[in-house]
């Protein structure tokens, strides 16, 4: 029994998915009663929006409305199949309501986007999905809000900003790129002065190498002493230096001391004599 209902689901499941898939690939017959004309194709408001522009700038550019979003902006091509495809898919299904472009190159200088009042909840958001892209293209799109009065100066300020907008955006990245560039090379000269300093160190310390080889009268002492003694100095040695000073007063003391008896011992002899001549007596 369950297995009988399992193979109902996937069933009604396929048949589902290729009724959609079907209503998705095959197209309708041009007499299916699908298709219908418009009356007008402008709005009374983007009628006002339109005029304001060619009034604005109809003596310099061309004013196209109702232009597909693929026909602006150019999807390139990748490796990755399925993601060229969808975006595709995304592009596709957008559009700006006008679009500025020279009057013999059709070159887009300008995008225009109406709109009447802030869309909030949407999972893809065609104004913000199209601003964004706008901006990776650094191609000045100008949104006007159609819930008010539309009047040539409000569209003409909205142009104005969309343009000076580029071109902030322009300025700020050729400062970032500066600002880049001239770190790089503070610390390439930074790191080059580093290397060089470096370099002149062993330089710096070469006198001092050159007075222990010998030169110095402090470092030759040991090296003679070293060489006369030939044996290593005891403790009493190690403070020869110390002690030196007082060398001569303790040589002058003793030099003194034989002199005061030599002096005794030659006054001496005189009562020699008569001693023993008193004891030979």
């Amino acid at each position: 029994m369950v297995e009988a209902i399992l193979v109902l689901i996937f069933a009604g499941a396929a048949v589902m998915f290729y009724s959609y898939y079907n209503a998705r690939v095959a197209l309708p017959p041009p007499h299916s009663g699908c298709y219908g004309k418009r009356e007008r194709l402008l709005s009374d408001t983007e009628a006002q929006v339109l005029q304001a522009l060619e009034a604005e700038y109809g003596n310099e550019r061309r004013v196209l409305p109702k232009v597909n979003a693929r026909d602006v902006v150019a999807v390139k091509p990748t490796p990755d199949q399925p993601l060229m495809e969808a975006a595709e898919e995304r592009v596709r299904h957008e559009q700006f309501d006008f679009v500025l472009c020279g009057k013999d190159a059709f070159d887009v200088s300008c995008a225009v986007r109406c709109r009447s009042g802030e869309r909030k909840g949407q999972v893809h958001d065609p104004d913000r999905f199209l601003a964004e892209v706008c901006e990776h293209l650094e191609l000045p799109l100008a949104r006007i809000r159609t819930d008010q009065p539309i009047t040539q100066a409000r569209v003409k300020a909205r142009v104005d900003e969309a343009f000076r907008e580029v071109q902030e955006r322009a300025e700020a990245r050729r400062a970032k790129q500066a600002a880049r560039a001239s770190k790089a090379s503070k610390t390439a000269s930074g790191g080059a002065a580093t290397g060089g300093g470096t370099a002149k160190a062993p330089a710096a310390k070469a006198p001092a190498a050159q007075g222990t080889g010998g030169d110095s009268p402090a470092a030759a002492a040991p090296a003679s002493g070293d060489a006369g003694g030939g044996a290593k100095p005891d403790k009493a040695g190690d403070k020869a230096p110390g002690a030196a000073p007082a060398a001569p007063g303790k040589a002058a003391t003793a030099s003194a001391a034989p002199a005061s008896n030599t002096a005794s011992s030659s006054a001496t002899p005189p009562s020699g004599p008569a001693g023993s001549s008193g004891t030979g007596a």
